[in-house]
């Protein structure tokens, strides 16, 4: 009974640990650099192709564009000061990720914008 307590205990720390590494900002980063590169590129190949003929739509997408990649860079600054997995997830808690999160969320949806 207490073996099976202690081995219950440890596979839960496991999964909890695996679930908050990927939550981690140093891997989060990785996911928004690459969300942005892709929607830059669908928004300049739909541009090029002429599924966009608004002006204003493309003049408004690209500042959007431009205002995230620099809300990135300054998450990206935070995210790379991480030296040790201890101040990555002292990062984790005092909220960057959610930071990366909500910024990637709007990259979705300016692709989103971006597609329709």
């Amino acid at each position: 009974n207490v073996f099976g307590f202690v081995a219950g205990a440890i596979s839960l720390t496991c999964l909890v640990f695996s679930i908050c590494r990927t939550q981690l900002p140093s891997n989060k980063i990785k996911v928004l650099e690459n969300l942005l590169d892709e929607t830059q590129s669908l928004f300049h190949s739909r541009v090029e192709e002429g599924y966009l003929p608004q002006e204003r739509l493309k003049v408004y997408i690209d500042r959007r564009l431009d205002s995230l990649r620099d809300q990135a860079c300054g998450l990206q600054s935070q995210a790379y000061s991480a030296t040790t997995s201890a101040q990555d997830y002292r990062q984790l808690f005092t909220g960057l990720s959610w930071a990366i999160g909500r910024v990637c969320f709007d990259v979705r949806e300016v692709r989103a914008q971006v597609i329709v």
